[in-house]
């Protein structure tokens, strides 16, 4: 009886040549939860072996799925004039088998509906709270949501001490039964009013096991159970395990309630930094949201933002000795190691807290940098009003002008070329930017970039560089792409002294992209070619 499903042709044989199973054999197997127990009962029927004396005719039944007529003596193997205490007594001594094999067979068949029906009965009443926690842990173990619903029904659950009910949620909990565990923070005792100086550790761990499950409907039923409730005098001692708990469970909601307790105020600097580092590397927005709250982080110090960003830093950066010593091959390595996600939201975690506006120059550099690498340029020019990176020398406004081109980002360059670095910036510092934004898909980086004084300072052979790499990227960008960069490279000053050849092969690269295009500049072509006569 204790064999777990147990093969039809296997207990068909055994059956055959005269094994029998007694009530308590069956009861046994019902009380641990076998799979497959109802086999025994549906072969002998099948079979026509007669079942063993001890086992009553209604275990059969319910085994075999049949329906019960529980008002009738014959079901419960008694005459149909049996008196009503005699049928009664009969009731109460088969109940609490009965109700433990009905929790224990498939969800699946009608013992749901069966178990409902014996705990209608008048004597149901009678069944203890030791047992009715027991049936109750059972259908919990089964995953049965329904059946514990019926069970809650019983007169016993109102007696139910605390910590059987502590137990019995703990157990919904850990088994992920959302309903079942709202359905058992009905229970009086879990209801009633929290007694502080009874404390019991089991709240404080049930808590923390929900917080991993991180169901929303389960957090919320336990919420408003009094005993959470007064977890709000919580010192912050106590609430930082609950925090770190709600961070891995990457659930917001649960987050974003422990956060507005009392004693998350008391929350440090430090500690505050380690949660808002956890929820950063787990990616979720939401949770860093919440966690920009706590006024442990609105006291981070800039040391704290260093540290807060710089596994990024040095993903984005070429040197480990300063902060501002990126350039553009390892902002684009960075770009391809790194999550883009975990990145992106590591930046616009710094940069929303108040420290972020406190950074020395070379440390907000590296907060331009990881700007740089997000894909929303309006956070760019936030970032250059609320920290120092307007104080940027010309390395740093290099590195990062290059960063804008390798991001294919007009909006960033153009945000950048405003500040007092790029205006100063050399000629020979402009022209490997220049270049590589040649090759840009974004046609306006290039035009910004000439736009600078420094463009204006770039000789012949700089220009007959930049005109060979448009018309080299031409087959890459198409005839548009293509036309407006001829055309802007066409207006510095110091393409007046360029290769006519040069000149001449952008025109015919002009003509030959437009054409295949279907359209036509006519300004790049003109003023390629009037430079060119």
């Amino acid at each position: 009886m204790q064999q777990h499903s147990m093969p039809h042709c296997m207990a068909a044989a055994l059956l055959r040549h005269g094994a029998q199973f007694t009530w308590q054999q069956l009861q046994d197997a019902a009380a641990s939860l076998v799979p497959g127990l109802q086999v025994w009962a549906e072969l002998s029927r099948a079979l026509g072996v007669q079942l063993h004396a001890s086992v009553p005719r209604i275990a059969a039944a319910l085994c075999c799925g049949d329906v019960l007529e529980l008002q009738s003596p014959l079901q419960w193997d008694l005459p149909a004039d049996t008196p009503p205490g005699t049928l009664s007594s009969r009731r109460s001594a088969l109940l609490p088998g009965l109700t433990q094999l009905a929790v224990a067979l498939p969800r699946a068949g009608g013992a749901t509906a069966a178990l409902a029906g014996l705990c209608s009965l008048q004597e149901a009443a009678g069944l203890d709270c030791s047992t009715v926690a027991g049936l109750l842990n059972a259908a919990l173990q089964m995953r049965a949501t329904e059946r514990v619903m019926v069970l809650l029904r019983l007169p016993a659950v109102q007696q139910l001490d605390q910590a059987t009910a502590l137990q019995l949620l703990q157990h919904a909990v850990d088994t992920k039964l959302a309903v079942s565990v709202q359905q058992l923070c009905s229970l009086p005792v879990l209801q009633a009013e929290y007694d502080s100086s009874q404390s019991n550790p089991l709240w404080s761990q049930l808590w923390s096991s929900a917080l991993v499950t991180g169901a929303p409907a389960m957090l919320r039923a336990l919420s408003q159970l009094p005993a959470v409730r007064a977890m709000q005098q919580l010192d912050a001692q106590a609430l930082l395990p609950l925090l770190h708990a709600a961070v891995r469970c990457q659930h917001s909601g649960s987050l974003g309630w422990l956060c507005k307790l009392p004693a998350a105020a008391d929350i440090t600097s430090d500690d505050a930094a380690v949660l808002l580092q956890v929820a950063v590397d787990s990616g979720s927005r939401a949770q860093v949201a919440e966690l920009l709250q706590l006024q442990g982080v609105q006291t981070l110090t800039p040391a704290n933002v260093q540290s807060l960003h710089a596994e990024q830093r040095s993903a984005a950066t070429s040197s480990t000795c300063c902060w501002c010593a990126s350039r553009s091959a390892a902002a684009a390595a960075a770009s391809r190691r790194y999550h883009p996600a975990a990145g992106e939201l590591r930046f616009e975690a710094v940069l929303a807290l108040p420290a972020a506006r406190r950074l020395d120059s070379c440390s907000a550099c590296s907060l331009l940098h990881l700007a740089v690498l997000h894909p929303d340029a309006a956070l760019l020019a936030e970032a250059l009003c609320e920290t120092a990176g307007g104080q940027a020398d010309e390395s740093d406004i290099s590195s990062l002008l290059a960063g804008a081109v390798t991001a294919d980002s007009s909006r960033k360059l153009e945000a950048l070329v405003r500040l007092p670095a790029a205006k100063s910036l050399a000629a020979d510092a402009l022209l490997p930017i220049a270049a590589a934004a040649a090759r840009s898909k974004d046609v306006r980086v290039l035009p910004a970039l000439l736009n600078l004084p420094a463009a204006a300072e770039l000789p012949g052979a700089a220009c007959n560089m930049l005109l060979r790499a448009s018309v080299d990227a031409a087959g890459v960008l198409g005839g548009s792409s293509h036309a407006v960069h001829v055309n802007a490279l066409c207006k510095v000053p110091g393409a007046a002294a360029a290769s006519t050849n040069v000149l001449l092969a952008a025109v015919q690269s002009v003509i030959s992209t437009s054409g295949t295009s279907g359209t036509w500049d006519h300004d790049s072509i003109l003023g390629a070619a009037r430079l060119a006569v």
